[in-house]
């Protein structure tokens, strides 16, 4: 059994067409954020991206590292399902990283930390 069947036992595919809408949509506030000096180098996501996403987080917890960025080292100790070619690149799996979320971003109300994840656990019920 593959990450991604296991994660789409749990995790079906209409949260995952909802986790690239909402980090579209993250990424898009993002950019209007930075205006004109805007070095966001975002590429949307599809759905077997978040998949893919979301299976080399779970991954992260197997095989610990020190920072983020050694999963694609191809150093004695190289961690092989980071740097398939079917896998994401470092830099579009950290822009991921920083942008996702789990709920609207124009819904989410502000000092409410449940509102970043309600969207999630409505999808789950």
């Amino acid at each position: 059994m593959l990450a991604v069947d296991f994660i789409s036992m749990y995790l079906n595919d209409q949260i995952f067409e909802l986790l690239v809408i909402w980090t579209k949509k993250r990424a898009e506030m993002a950019k209007e954020d930075l205006g004109e000096d805007n070095e966001l180098h975002w590429k949307d996501v599809t759905v077997p991206e978040m998949k893919t996403f979301i299976c080399l987080t779970f991954c992260t917890g197997l095989m610990r590292k020190p920072e983020i960025r050694d999963y694609w080292s191809t150093e004695l100790m190289s961690t092989p399902y980071f740097s398939h070619q079917n896998s994401l690149s470092r830099n579009q799996y950290l822009m991921i990283l920083k942008l996702i979320r789990f709920n609207d971003p124009e819904a989410a109300i502000q000092n409410c930390k449940i509102s970043q994840i309600q969207g999630f656990i409505d999808c789950k019920k």
